[in-house]
């Protein structure tokens, strides 16, 4: 027995929604990777690696490496269709299929 078409529309909108997220948390990700050194490369340059530094430098550099590994797929030059495209390869449900088909005759 097969659910129920409201049930897969559901899912579907579902499982978009979640590669929505995970495409914003990417691309943020992405963007913290670029921005951080601009955090521990002043710290470690004014301070130096000192007692006091090295738990806020390690917490930062821990956080940079997260951050890159996060964001490694993001392309800051990648079109919209191309995104869609991606995320229909790795799963994600396109919302067109919930939609009914429109007639084009005049």
């Amino acid at each position: 027995m097969s659910a129920p078409p409201a049930t897969l529309a559901v899912r579907r909108r579902l499982g978009r929604l979640v590669a929505d997220a995970a495409a914003v948390a990417e691309r943020l990700a992405f963007w913290a990777g670029v921005a951080l050194p601009c955090l521990h490369l002043p710290l470690l340059a004014v301070y130096g690696v000192t007692p006091d530094t090295t738990p806020v430098l390690l917490a930062l550099w821990a956080l940079h490496a997260a951050a890159l590994l996060a964001g490694r797929r993001h392309s800051p030059e990648e079109r919209h269709d191309q995104r869609d495209r991606r995320a229909r390869r790795n799963g994600a449900a396109d919302d067109r299929r919930d939609r009914p088909e429109r007639s084009t005759d005049p």
